[in-house]
């Protein structure tokens, strides 16, 4: 998180240190390689290539590190502007409504494979 924050060691140790007092756990805790990979949701990493404040580049390690991820690259939003971008919204709406549909499909399979089970035994 360090690298993809660009904050100087000296006061990513302050935060780090002030931030897991007021959560109860260091923010490693919450970083890309230790959350993601245990993901069991699927991902829509959203990125844009003008992106000033978390390097582009960075986006390539999410994809690796979720394994249910999607991706959508735009160009010309930054950090900040991809949030209300019409195409951004518009994805992760149906995003959302794919996602939605895949865990009824497996909570559905799931009921059915309990409910065979409960009449094996």
């Amino acid at each position: 998180m360090l690298k993809v924050l660009r904050v100087p060691k000296k006061r990513w140790d302050r935060i780090d240190k002030q931030v897991g007092e007021k959560i109860g756990y260091p923010l490693k805790n919450l970083d890309i390689d230790v959350i993601w990979p245990n993901l069991k949701t699927h991902v829509l990493v959203v990125h844009d290539k003008t992106d000033k404040e978390v390097h582009f580049s960075c986006h390539q390690a999410w994809l690796d590190a979720v394994p249910h991820a999607r991706e959508l690259v735009t160009d010309g939003f930054g950090h900040r502007r991809i949030l209300a971008a019409q195409e951004v919204l518009e994805a992760g709406i149906s995003f959302l409504a794919e996602d939605t549909e895949m865990n009824i499909a497996d909570t559905a399979k799931e009921d059915h494979a309990g409910q065979e089970a409960s009449r094996d035994q």
